[in-house]
């Protein structure tokens, strides 16, 4: 009897354990869909900072804003700064573009960034 006693609680830790560590890969996966998710928006928004760079636009950071990223409220900021190269003023600007998207999941902070830099030609 003692060593059925001794059986069903190596077991039942055993089965506790596993339960634990399903419940872990759970929520690692759903954090990872989140980064998927934002990684994709950021790339959607960098093709539009992309767009307005070849319609000759200068101020290529877009307004901040409020979306879902896989259902939890995520924060988009961007910012544009530009840098002038060369010796000419009104020759060639380089222009560092920074996207980020912020949000919370399991009361954890999380944040993807993405960024480039796009060339503008003041000339034309």
């Amino acid at each position: 009897m003692i060593e059925l006693m001794v059986a069903v609680s190596v077991l039942s830790i055993g089965i506790i354990l596993i339960a634990r560590s399903f419940l872990s890969a759970s929520g690692a996966l759903s954090s990872c869909e989140s980064r998927i998710v934002a990684l994709n928006f950021l790339e959607g928004k960098m093709s539009e900072v992309e767009e307005k760079a070849l319609n000759g636009e200068e101020n290529l950071a877009g307004p901040s804003e409020s979306v879902s990223i896989n259902g939890k409220k995520a924060d988009f900021n961007s910012s544009s700064q530009n840098m002038k190269i060369g010796k000419d003023e009104d020759k060639l600007f380089i222009n560092n573009v920074m996207l980020n998207v912020s949000w919370r999941e399991a009361n954890r902070p999380y944040d993807e960034d993405l960024g480039t830099y796009v060339g503008i030609d003041k000339a034309k």
